[in-house]
Parts: structure tokens; sequence; C-alpha cells
């Protein structure tokens, strides 16, 4: 299976660039450079686009007989950009109609044999042809040691909100379970059935989240916890019972027994070890929603959601106490987007924190949860994951910092918001997507 994910800032800058007049050519032309990640299995590829670069007025040779012919310049200057990088190179045009794009005649006879040869300059990465429409898309890939093209499987535009390009089709359609919710948008449905949801931490929040995944109709779901069930986590643990208490289940099957019990027709790929250990499955995810302690364990979330173009939303409770005030309990919902700020942009990742990591979690007690409030945030990430796949508000366009003051029940956004600065993340660079590439010194 092939995936490929687009940076919406990226997606724009095509449409932008390739629906612009020119002086006699017919349609317009340029290059996408990407990255890609290969599972060991080889059985899954991720393709990255890392940028995108037009190509210039006077590249195009005055040909009527085509839509656009380009000079050995512009072809130059892509060779020269992948054997510099390392970086993946896909012809891109645009069809303006709607639905799936095919290549023509002319397509298949011309572009195949010229990303054949731009190969030659950077054999170990993925090549192909990147064709879009107005609502989709086709990528053709030619991998390193093929022969011949094969289609990606499923292309996707990360960013506010997420779009659909190309995706195999679901067959997990049933009306009358999404009658309730038909609100959400006329394809609500078929993006819930395709979309996969990685759920990080399944102790306290992360319960909740499985659980709401579930009623809404999600299908395809990778759960991530290698710890077990104590009598301890009673109390916040949905779907837990006593006798799993005493058995020592582990909280990723319980999970899976929850799901399975609302929706058998899911699809669930349940982890019971630490997700570190296992990285494809989580790279293979669409949206992850993280429900761990530690800020050392959210920042290497991150890293790999960012890496990979997979939207990260967090969420964490704390209770604090000073004196003989009543403890407070506060938590957070914040949504980071590649591209956008990130959680050190937005000031919640700190050096401070991450050095002070081995204090004890608050003040009321080791780690400190209830089930209530887990519920509200949780429910709360669950809203901002469902508008952010399907844009049912027409809304979201924006960095997401929620705070929530469990002793007042109020959730605002975080005053942080209003001092973000403008511009990409600068952490984390698109030039920096797909797996760490080390270089001698």
């Amino acid at each position: 299976m092939t995936t490929c994910r687009i940076p919406r800032s990226i997606a724009q800058e095509m449409r932008d660039d390739l629906t612009r007049p020119h002086a006699f050519a017919a349609e317009r032309i340029g290059f996408a450079f990407t990255r890609s990640s290969r599972s060991v299995d080889g059985r899954s590829t991720w393709i990255l686009v890392t940028g995108y670069d037009p190509v210039l007025d006077d590249e195009y040779i005055d040909d009527p007989t085509v839509g656009a012919r380009i000079n050995s310049s512009a072809i130059r200057r892509v060779m020269q950009r992948v054997i510099t990088t390392g970086e993946g190179a896909f012809h891109v045009h645009i069809h303006e109609h709607e639905g799936e794009p095919g290549l023509s005649y002319v397509d298949r006879e011309e572009l195949r044999p010229l990303m054949q040869s731009i190969r030659n300059a950077s054999p170990t990465s993925d090549h192909g042809i990147l064709l879009l429409s107005q609502d989709s898309a086709r990528m053709e890939v030619l991998s390193p040691g093929t022969t011949s093209f094969k289609c990606a499987s499923h292309i996707s535009v990360i960013g506010y909100p997420m779009g659909l390009l190309c995706h195999e089709e679901s067959r997990h359609h049933d009306e009358e379970r999404f009658s309730r919710q038909s609100f959400l948008g006329e394809d609500s449905e078929e993006r819930i059935s395709t979309y996969r949801i990685g759920i990080v931490g399944l102790g306290g929040g992360g319960s909740h989240i499985a659980q709401q995944l579930a009623h809404i109709g999600f299908v395809h779901l990778a759960l991530f916890d290698s710890d077990c069930v104590e009598a301890s986590n009673l109390n916040r643990l949905v779907g837990a019972t006593a006798a799993d208490a005493r058995k020592g289940t582990a909280k990723a099957d319980i999970a899976a027994r929850v799901i399975k019990g609302i929706n058998p027709k899911a699809k669930i790929d349940v982890v019971k070890k630490r997700w570190q250990d296992d990285p494809d499955r989580l790279k293979a995810c669409d949206l992850i929603f993280g429900c761990v302690d530690g800020f050392a364990e959210r920042r290497d979330l991150e890293v790999v959601a960012r890496r990979y173009l997979i939207p990260y939303v967090d969420i964490g409770l704390d209770v604090h106490q000073s004196g003989d005030e009543p403890p407070r309990m506060a938590g957070q919902i914040i949504l980071s987007m590649p591209g956008g700020p990130c959680l050190t942009c937005i000031g919640f990742l700190t050096e401070t924190k991450l050095i002070r990591e081995a204090e004890r979690y608050g003040v009321a007690g080791p780690r400190p949860q209830v089930v209530w409030a887990n519920g509200i945030l949780a429910s709360t990430a669950v809203g901002v994951g469902i508008d952010l796949l399907t844009d049912w508000t027409r809304s979201l366009r924006g960095p997401v910092y929620l705070s929530y003051d469990s002793n007042t029940g109020e959730i605002q956004p975080h005053k942080r918001l209003a001092y973000l600065s403008s511009g990409p993340c600068p952490h984390f660079p698109f030039s920096q997507l797909g797996d760490p590439v080390f270089k001698p010194l």
C-alpha cells in the first residue's frame, strides 16, 4: 500500500501555479519533491511531499500539438535538486474537471520515460507523476529497483481541514447507523470509515476517546498501550471491570473489547507494547490522539507525527494544590498540525519542563486522574478531530490550544494563542520529513 501526504500549503501552491494562464502553453507543469519511508516488512510506503517548484515561463516550448512541453533547462533543474537532496520528484499537472483524473496517451508515452530518466539522478528515491483534478488526484509511483509505475492507494492533504484526494473505496457504509450525524457532511460517512485513527495511551482519556470513536463509526483504529489494568485504574478507565483488575488485562484489549461491542465491523490493530517499538503502525495513522503522562513522550510523539505529516491531538490533566486552598484540576487540548505551530512554538513544551520530568506528577497523589475530567477533555478532543476530518463547522482553520478548568467547568482558548508568531514552524521544517538521514561529518 502506498500513501501520499501533501501539506495543504504546498497543495495550494501547486493549484495556484498550475491554474495560471501561460502566453502559449495550454496548461502548466510543475514538479513536487518528496521523501519516502518504507515499513520494515516492505508492504507499506509513505510518500511525503516536501516542496514544489514551478516550471518557469521561459522554460516552455511553443508546441501546439500538446498541452505543454518543457525544455532541457527545466529538467536539469529538477535533476540537480534530486542529486543534491536525495529527494524524489513527481511531474505535476492538472486536468480541469471533477472526479478521478486519468493520464492521456501523450502523458503515458512521454511522462513515464521522462520520470524514468530523472530517477537515474536519485535511484534510491520514489519518482513519478502526480495528476490533479478539481477534487481528486492520481499518483503513479516508480519505486527504487522497479520498472513499472504503480498507483498510490491513498492521497491526502494535511491541513485545515484534512482532504482526501484518492483512497481505497470503503465497504463499511451503514446509512441507518449514520442517520443521526448526517449534518457532518455528505461524504462524512465515507471519511469516517476511511481514516485510520491512532490512540496512544488507553488509561484515562484514551479509553473515553476509543469508546467515542467507536460510537461515531470509525472502522480503522490502532490502539497503543503496553500497560495492564490495576485496581487504581478503575476510577477512570472506561470498560474496565474488577475482574480485569484481578487478571491484569491489557488496557489495549479492554479498549478493543469496548469498540467491538459497539461496532463489530471495526478493524482494530492492538499494539500491546510501546509505540516506539513498532513505529510503522503509528506512521500508518491519519490522525493521532496522544493521552500520555510525560512531557518527553509528548515530545517524541509529536516528532513522529511531524516527520510523517500526521496531525496530533494531545490531551492532559493535572492537579495542583497550594497550602490550604482546594486542589486545582486543569487540563489542555492541543492540535499540533504539521506546518503550523508545534507544542514548543505555543510554549507548552519547554526545556524546563523536560528537565524537571523526573519530579513527581502534581501534589494531590501519584498521577491524579478522575473520570469526569478525562471525559470532558476526551470529548472535546474528539470534537476537534471530527471537525478536522469532516470540516462540518467550516471554521477550524488554525491552531487549537484549549485550557480546561475543572473547578469552574470552563473550556476556553489559551491566552498564548494571541501571541503566536505567523509563519511556518521553525522546529519542524518540511525539509526534515521522512526517516532521519544520518550524514558523516
